[in-house]
């Protein structure tokens, strides 16, 4: 939250789905930061992101355009190449091949 310049009481609007939770600031929010800075999503849109009970996310903050992202675990193992494929990969190749490219930004 530091990195959006949020504290304790801004108010945000939450919405998403489908494994996302977009937060923004916004003077109408119905949801509050809590005094410790967080924020509740909620269960209307944990349920429409099929967030599980106590499931951890990934935080994504976009600082010039004050979003935050809220990714579920389900969301990201459809992103995320599959660790067997690469462990298969680099076996096959020997132990100093170079790393494969997962299509990330040079």
């Amino acid at each position: 939250m530091r990195a959006l310049g949020w504290g304790a009481g801004t108010r945000v609007k939450v919405c998403g789905g489908n494994g996302v939770a977009i937060v923004e600031k916004s003077a109408v929010g119905t949801t509050t930061l809590t005094c410790r800075a967080m924020v509740a999503i909620p269960a209307r849109i944990r349920r429409r992101c099929g967030f599980l009970d106590c499931e951890q996310v990934l935080l994504v903050v976009e600082p010039h355009v004050q979003v935050l992202g809220v990714f579920g675990l389900g969301i990201l193992e459809q992103a995320l190449p599959d660790a067997r494929d690469l462990v298969a990969l680099h076996t096959s190749q020997g132990t100093d091949s170079e790393a494969p490219s997962w299509g990330g930004g040079e």
